[in-house]
């Protein structure tokens, strides 16, 4: 693979246009790596730094909408029934304990190894 570069213009700095500008060739050196360019290096300290981020983000959106689901259907209660937000307040308890109970029994139970 070849990499280019614009040489100067035949007339030097002063004489710079478009017209007169070459590709030369470079060898050996690169801007950047190669895309997918090998497998992954275990020693490298910096390849896993984005390693958690799927858990926490799952983590997160499960109870976020645990609380939302259920303090919604806590204010859908509470609009039907006429009541002052109780359901709602009942619902997103409910939504916090279910969704630390799903977080609980996907990511912290041990798995059994049988």
């Amino acid at each position: 693979m070849k990499i280019f570069t614009k040489s100067e213009p035949a007339g030097g700095k002063g004489a710079s246009s478009s017209e007169n500008a070459t590709l030369t060739p470079v060898s050996g050196r690169r801007y950047t790596q190669p895309a997918l360019g090998g497998p992954p290096d275990p020693r490298d300290p910096y390849q896993n730094v984005w390693a958690g981020a799927s858990d926490g983000l799952a983590i997160t959106a499960t109870l976020l909408s645990a609380l939302l689901v259920w303090g919604g259907i806590g204010f859908l209660i509470d609009w039907l029934a006429g009541t002052p937000k109780v359901f709602t307040a009942a619902g997103m308890i409910l939504g916090a304990v279910l969704g630390i109970y799903l977080i609980y029994v996907k990511y912290g139970k041990e798995h059994d190894k049988r």
